[in-house]
């Protein structure tokens, strides 16, 4: 759930759904999923959070607090689950159907952000070929920005990210 807009000028229903969604969501997966990886003392996690986790963006007063709680969490859990193999993807715009609901979002957001999207396509892609060279991938963030020939991958230093 990303809702664009000011707090001021958002539902409290609004607000409920997008803590749901991005932030209950992966704490109700890690809870599943932590007993799991610990009996079988392996696991791979590929937490898809937004560029909107590492900056603060206008009108993003109910998105960008759930991803940077989302992040947080994956950043404990890497803790928690030291012999899980925990990525987070920061992608750029993405044109996904969160979008369908209000165009006008989706086109505001591509052109604050250079006039480029990722397709769902791509950024699929880019998990699946990570996923099949886990655990030799590091490091562990890696943020995806719509290019003109395609996708930028930048691989992000721990320092960077460090809370």
């Amino acid at each position: 759930s990303a809702p664009l807009d000011y707090l001021r000028n958002l539902a409290p229903d609004t607000l409920r759904n997008t803590l749901h969604t991005n932030l209950l969501g992966p704490l109700f997966f890690y809870r599943a999923v932590a007993p799991i990886f610990t009996k079988q003392h392996a696991g791979v996690v590929v937490d898809m959070l937004s560029q909107a986790a590492l900056k603060i963006l206008d009108q993003n007063a109910a998105y960008a607090p759930t991803k940077w709680g989302h992040r947080a969490l994956s950043l404990v859990m890497e803790k928690e689950l030291p012999f899980v193999d925990i990525y987070r993807i920061y992608p750029g715009v993405v044109r996904t159907g969160i979008w369908e609901k209000d165009p006008s979002d989706l086109k505001r957001t591509i052109r604050g952000s250079g006039g480029l999207a990722l397709t769902p396509d791509q950024v699929g892609n880019f998990v699946g070929e990570l996923v099949a060279q886990s655990p030799t991938m590091k490091p562990r963030d890696i943020m995806l920005q719509p290019s003109s020939k395609g996708m930028d991958i930048t691989y992000l230093l721990k320092d960077f990210l460090s809370l």
